[in-house]
């Protein structure tokens, strides 16, 4: 279900359990910087409506880098809920792998290192921490972590993935 808001924050910390068990249900804390965007400027999905999202248009960078996605690193750039479904792959990155996808020493150079990722390799796997992840999270990754988030699942398409499916996936 789709309630029109964007996050701009999601990252490991920001993800809480209900309980410690392995099938506990996930909560996202720390809504200080989301922001709603509900209005008749942003359709879901298209490019067209992530262009017009006019309630975050313009803004500086929101969030934390590790997890940021590569529209929301543009000067003037306009984003919509898909930065939220990026930022949701770095997580997903960090617990398979231990390590957040990319590391740098400015923020210059930061966004180079993402921006620079091949468009069908976005997600750095090619580590041996990766050796043993199957290749169904691995095409997860690289799917919800495409650079265009008009070429981006929406939140509800990611969870249709078979990696996440009621099997336990790959």
């Amino acid at each position: 279900q789709q309630i029109g808001v964007v996050h701009r924050d999601i990252k490991v910390e920001n993800v809480l359990l209900l309980e410690p068990s392995p099938t506990s249900a996930v909560k996202i804390a720390d809504f200080g910087l989301a922001t709603d965007v509900s209005g008749p400027h942003y359709n879901g999905h298209s490019a067209s409506g992530i262009k017009a999202c006019k309630t975050i248009e313009g803004e500086e960078y929101y969030g934390t880098l590790a997890t940021m996605a590569p529209e929301v690193m543009t000067d003037g750039g306009c984003y919509g809920p898909n930065c939220d479904v990026y930022s949701a792959g770095c997580v997903v990155y960090t617990l398979l792998s231990g390590y957040y996808p990319f590391d740098a020493q400015s923020c210059d150079d930061f966004e180079a290192m993402v921006k620079s990722r091949a468009t069908d390799n976005p997600a750095p796997v090619d580590y041996p921490e990766w050796e043993d992840v199957s290749d169904d999270a691995k095409a997860f990754l690289q799917l919800i972590m495409q650079h265009d988030p008009a070429d981006r699942p929406t939140a509800a398409e990611a969870l249709e993935h078979p990696w996440l499916g009621r099997d336990g996936g790959g």
